[in-house]
């Protein structure tokens, strides 16, 4: 099994096993970056790869491949936007004004997937149709930092800690602001 060890990739093959009762030590792993895993994989150096996009999407359409497990229902969060406390807590409508457009821009590219695929393409030095497919399968609108986004942050990071992916255990809850902090910059249109 070919995947990037301490990336999100471990994390969901990790998830992706127990479901069926194994653990990564019962597997054979082949540790690399997410393009030489995906490498490994093609060059038939392992049997199966764990990825994202866009390399999941260019070997979808350059390679007869099958999908075994996606994330779904697999608790994988996606990205954060971070700042320092200082910065954020005394500059919450900066924050605010920051985080409207972050969720226009969201709002715009899951309602016009074929201008951002377009955008993106020669930047990403990638066909325009693989993009699409990225971008129509992304999710780019904003969510609420919620007490159940914090235990599944803080399982994440249990996970790692676990696996020995990072050397001391962390409280996440450290680097997480009251909620009426929140409340002071979070705009009313992210849920």
């Amino acid at each position: 099994m070919a995947f990037q060890v301490g990336s999100n990739a471990q994390y969901l093959l990790a998830k992706a096993l127990q479901e069926v009762g194994l653990k990564i030590s019962d597997i054979q792993i082949v540790a690399s970056t997410p393009s030489g895993a995906r490498d490994a994989f093609i060059q038939d150096k392992a049997d199966a790869w764990v990825g994202g996009d866009p390399l999941l999407a260019v070997v979808e359409n350059t390679t007869q491949i099958r999908i075994l497990r996606n994330a779904a229902r697999i608790n994988t969060l996606g990205g954060f936007y971070i700042g320092r406390r200082q910065f954020v807590t005394q500059n919450p409508g900066l924050v605010r004004v920051f985080l409207e457009e972050a969720q226009k821009v969201g709002e715009f590219a899951e309602k016009n997937p074929t201008v951002i695929a377009n955008d993106l393409a020669p930047e990403l030095k990638l066909n325009v149709s693989i993009v699409e497919k990225v971008v129509r399968r992304s999710h780019y609108r904003l969510r609420r930092i919620t007490p159940a986004i914090i235990a599944q942050q803080q399982s994440v990071a249990d996970f790692y800690f676990e696996q020995k992916a990072i050397p001391r255990k962390i409280d996440i809850r450290q680097a997480i602001l009251p909620t009426l902090q929140y409340q002071a910059f979070t705009p009313e249109n992210i849920k």
